[in-house]
């Protein structure tokens, strides 16, 4: 099994929980923990995972075309329904021009295609949205 640690969140009562991407056996899960010890897992449609990052990813700056890999339990391989192979999810940490503390993103890599960055908070939240809206078509809605 691997796991990602995507974004984490404070909920009303100040509890601190995360947002996960996990990968067994080729099955894609998105889950937020409550910072409680409780838990939600959303199975991921491989096609949910490439179109937000279609929409929301932009192609990385000239100067960061290969941010290091900081190791490989930042890496979950999500593979591809349209003729095989898979791509990556990888977590990385930028500090943009005038910025102090580092922001979290994530990079969508595919063989042959540009890498698309997104911010992590905003394909947790896109990522979320996407695991309620498939657990509710398959009516198994949390």
């Amino acid at each position: 099994m691997n796991q990602l640690k995507i974004d984490a969140r404070h909920d009303a009562d100040g509890y601190l929980g995360g947002v996960f991407l996990l990968e067994e056996e080729g099955v894609i899960a998105v889950v937020q923990d409550d910072g409680r010890g409780g838990h939600t897992a959303l199975p991921l449609p491989a096609a949910a995972i490439a179109g937000a990052f279609a929409r929301y990813g932009k192609p990385l700056a000239e100067e960061l075309k290969a941010p290091p890999r900081q190791d490989d339990d930042s890496v979950i391989p999500v593979p591809l329904a349209a003729g095989g192979g898979h791509g990556d999810v990888r977590a990385f940490a930028f500090v943009g021009w005038g910025s102090v503390e580092p922001t979290d993103y994530l990079l969508w890599e595919v063989d042959g295609a540009e890498p698309l960055a997104a911010p992590a908070g905003l394909m947790a939240a896109a990522l979320l949205a996407l695991g309620r809206a498939a657990a509710r078509a398959v009516g198994k809605a949390p």
